[in-house]
């Protein structure tokens, strides 16, 4: 019973420490919003619990926005994440409004951070972590064809190589990365040394 009563005492005072360095998100104060949008990034943030001290919004002129809190994801590849999901989706720039529990008062969007290249760039691949992209970088260039790469826009990811057409290693691919994605839409990056991933793919 003591030691019962000692955890719910510890659990409390670090809630209350990691409350201690956010600022509370006024969603009143986030721009763009319908009232519709607003109530759901209400219960998002809500949803984030004791992770509020990593939360991180984007928010775009149309009034789309893209958010993620995941302790398991560095600060830097959060901010990019939501960035990256907003500006594919509206096909504009976005604003950082919220980032890792601060509001960041920025009166200006943030730079383009989508890229679309020709060649494969694994530095280029939106969505990931940047140890992911390095692992990648490592492993995609010798994996033998037939093989595709397939991703998710909360960074998941999957793979298949070794194929017998470019068909089943697409398909596999899209397979592998849904079957760990958290019920994630996941699309085709790379098939062999072709990017087909562009502008209009639909990420959600």
């Amino acid at each position: 019973m003591r030691l019962l009563i000692l955890l719910i005492l510890l659990m409390t005072y670090t809630i209350s420490v990691i409350q201690a360095f956010a600022d509370t998100l006024d969603i009143k104060m986030v721009p763009f919003l319908s009232p519709l949008q607003r109530n759901l990034l209400t219960k998002d943030y809500d949803a984030a619990g004791i992770k509020k001290a990593q939360y991180t919004l984007a928010v775009s002129p149309q009034g789309a926005w893209q958010s993620f809190y995941w302790d398991t994801i560095p600060a830097e590849d959060r901010a990019r994440n939501v960035l990256e999901r907003c500006e594919q989706i509206t096909k504009n720039r976005c604003f950082m409004v919220y980032e890792n529990g601060k509001m960041t008062n920025e009166r200006t969007p943030r730079p383009t951070v989508m890229r679309y290249p020709t060649e494969f760039d694994p530095i280029q691949i939106p969505f990931i972590t940047s140890k992911l992209r390095q692992q990648i970088k490592k492993a995609y260039p010798g994996l033998n064809p037939d093989k595709a790469l397939a991703l998710d826009s909360l960074g998941g990811y999957g793979a298949s190589y070794g194929e017998n057409d470019e068909a089943t290693a697409s398909k596999l691919a899209v397979d592998n990365c849904e079957s760990k994605s958290r019920g994630n839409k996941c699309f085709l990056y790379i098939i062999n040394e072709k990017i087909v991933f562009n502008k209009n793919t639909k990420i959600n």
